[in-house]
């Protein structure tokens, strides 16, 4: 068996499979603003949170701002 077959082919059936898969996957539906808005609440930070014993700081949800203005 050459070479090409025996490496190309694994690739391309696993190509095929992820194209497959992709392809019927089940997606939510997009949101739309004229809908009510009946998803789970979505809780976003732009900080990480810190936590007690990383760092030996107390908690502390976020940071601060800090630099000249």
């Amino acid at each position: 068996m050459s070479t090409g077959l025996t490496h190309g082919l694994p690739v391309v059936l696993i190509v095929l499979i992820i194209v497959i898969y992709l392809r019927t996957a089940k997606r939510p539906t997009p949101y739309r603003l004229s809908e009510k808005w009946n998803r789970p609440p979505v809780l976003w930070s732009a900080t990480d949170e810190r936590i007690p014993g990383n760092d030996g700081a107390p908690v502390n949800v976020g940071g601060g701002a800090s630099g000249g203005w």
